[in-house]
């Protein structure tokens, strides 16, 4: 349960779930910094209510899993590996003929 400042019992608020590595840091932004693992759902409307109230289900919430953001060094391997491999494959269509 989450309390929202500043909003009374059936406010619409819009609400974005957001998950990560903890490894990669203590905050969502500092763990996409370090190239850690994250996730973010989709933004979802939902009304609030009172405490001792059950609160509402989050209908439409979508699920989502932590994805690894390539670092900078690893999209150059992949860049340059291709490069290599279309290379090698000119050379020998030019040695076959």
């Amino acid at each position: 349960m989450l309390t929202v400042p500043r909003t009374s019992s059936g406010t619409l608020v819009y609400f974005q779930l957001r998950a990560w590595e903890t490894q990669a840091g203590s905050s969502f932004e500092a763990a996409i910094a370090e190239g850690g693992k994250y996730g973010i759902s989709n933004v979802v409307p939902m009304r609030t209510v009172a405490p001792p109230n059950t609160p509402y289900s989050p209908i439409g919430l979508q699920s989502f899993c932590l994805v690894p953001e390539p670092g900078p060094g690893a999209l150059l391997l992949q860049g340059g590996g291709l490069w290599l491999l279309l290379a090698r494959r000119r050379a020998e269509e030019r040695g076959a003929s």
